[in-house]
């Protein structure tokens, strides 16, 4: 405001102004932070009118006038409780100037009598020589202290209401410092971070990554909806474009997010990958809808690797690799959910001769069959399908392939294994059972997984019954 600037630039801490149409007179104090540096002014209006009567007794009871000077002005109570801004008059300007201000009352021969108000640079300046009682009275002096007095308090009373409302900046200063600080510590975390009102219609950058602040400044001729749909549109992919659009309508957010204080919506970025999106109510309405919330993203790519390497690893199976038997199951629900199953074959896998060479060689050497047998049906199935352990020696393997590529890699398979030697076991063999769903199209997963595990015992069987080995020692 004009007043605002007025202060400022006239250099006082304090300053006492008047408003003749108002009757009020106003105490202006600039508030300034820890370094001494404006930060901006409380005005406090006081209403003169009691101020007046009190001392239009005196002056009319005495025949004194008071008044009110400032290095720019004299501000006069007058009788008829005006308030009038006129110059000083030279003469007191001189007399205030070659004051001794720090004693409690000067006078000179002109009957003059000027006190200090100290703090904000006033001078109060009393006219005597009108007054009813001849020389320096010790009534009227007794008097015209007791006018000082009142008037000292009641700029007392100024001082102590611009005090409270200085103590009450600093805490407001304090706090707003202390918002700043948690802002600027989460601009750390946040690539992006915008501040929508609501009630006022006004988006707020706070941080942003450079290409995206850039972005956001070249589209602020357009409204807010418009601008923040043209930065996504920029940096979203193709895939997540649609949901994030529908994620950031300003227009239904306040119903969206009412009864919540955080609304995230997860997308693949053009510039960084894996985003997060959060909208974060800041204030609410008083029928609970948010008129304020911030609007962050935070880039997730190294915590999405790291929930893809967990998920891994809970469907890996820990001594070969390949994945466990929760995988599995959960594959068999997705592909009879979406009906998946039209050029799907399923190979149930056992390895022969896994006890004996636990009884004889150790459990190390099992190990090593296991292991092995993995080994030989990742290098000839995984182009196809996936490899799971369902059990201690027992494998299924899901693939999708056509008749001619699964003879191919069931061929690839079987001269692994016949050409493999380890370092425990010198030969690996196992059992199997193939079933190409095409030719069970009424059968149920279950009642597939079953005909290839009665596939895979009948192959097991004849092993044993060809090599003369008893099963009993398998």
């Amino acid at each position: 405001d004009e007043w605002c600037r007025h202060f400022i630039g006239i250099g006082k801490e304090y300053y006492f102004d008047v408003k003749n149409e108002l009757n009020t007179i106003y105490i202006n104090y600039i508030i300034k932070d820890k370094n001494d540096n404006p930060i901006g002014v409380c005005g406090v209006g006081i209403y003169i009118d009691t101020v007046n009567q009190i001392i239009d007794n005196y002056e009319q009871r005495y025949n004194i006038d008071c008044k009110i000077v400032s290095d720019d002005g004299i501000y006069e109570f007058s009788r008829d409780s005006k308030l009038i801004n006129q110059p000083v008059e030279d003469e007191i300007m001189r007399f205030i100037k070659a004051a001794d201000t720090n004693q409690l009352l000067i006078y000179n021969e002109n009957s003059n009598i000027i006190r200090n108000i100290d703090d904000f640079g006033w001078y109060l300046v009393m006219d005597i020589s009108q007054s009813k009682l001849n020389g320096y009275d010790k009534l009227v002096l007794r008097n015209v202290i007791a006018c000082l007095i009142v008037l000292t308090f009641v700029l007392v009373i100024f001082h102590l209401v611009v005090d409270k409302v200085y103590e009450h900046s600093r805490r407001i200063e304090a706090s707003e410092e202390e918002q700043r600080n948690i802002v600027k510590s989460l601009s750390g975390i946040y690539y992006s971070m915008y501040l929508f009102d609501f009630k006022k219609g006004t988006c707020t950058e706070i941080s942003s990554n450079n290409l995206i602040h850039k972005m956001y400044k070249e589209n602020q001729s357009i409204d807010i909806q418009a601008n923040i749909h043209t930065v996504i549109r920029k940096t979203i992919r193709a895939e997540h474009l649609n949901s994030m659009l529908e994620f950031t309508d300003l227009s239904t957010l306040p119903n969206r997010m009412k009864g919540k204080k955080i609304l995230s919506q997860e997308f693949i970025g053009r510039l960084f990958g894996w985003s997060r999106a959060s909208f974060i109510v800041v204030s609410e309405d008083s029928q609970g809808y948010a008129d304020k919330v911030l609007y962050v993203t935070q880039v997730i790519e190294d915590d999405k690797k790291r929930e893809e390497q967990l998920i891994k690893m809970s469907k890996t199976d820990e001594l070969t690799r390949v994945y466990n038997r929760r995988a599995y199951e959960e594959d068999i629900q997705e592909l009879q959910t979406n009906n998946k199953m039209k050029d799907l074959v399923v190979i149930s896998i056992d390895v022969n001769g896994l006890k004996r060479a636990n009884d004889t060689l150790g459990h190390a050497a099992g190990d090593e069959m296991i292991k092995s047998a993995a080994y030989c049906m990742v290098l000839a199935f995984s182009s196809y399908g996936k490899v799971y352990r369902t059990g201690g020696d027992e494998f299924m393997t899901l693939l999708h392939c056509t008749e001619d590529e699964l003879q191919s890699v069931l061929t690839s398979f079987d001269k692994s294994i016949s050409q493999w030697s380890g370092e425990k076991v010198k030969s690996l063999a196992i059992a199997k059972g193939v079933v190409v769903c095409n030719q069970y199209p009424k059968l149920s997963m279950q009642e597939i997984e079953k005909i290839a595990d009665q596939l895979m015992y009948k192959d097991k069987s004849d092993y044993y019954k060809n090599s003369g080995i008893d099963r009993r020692k398998r």
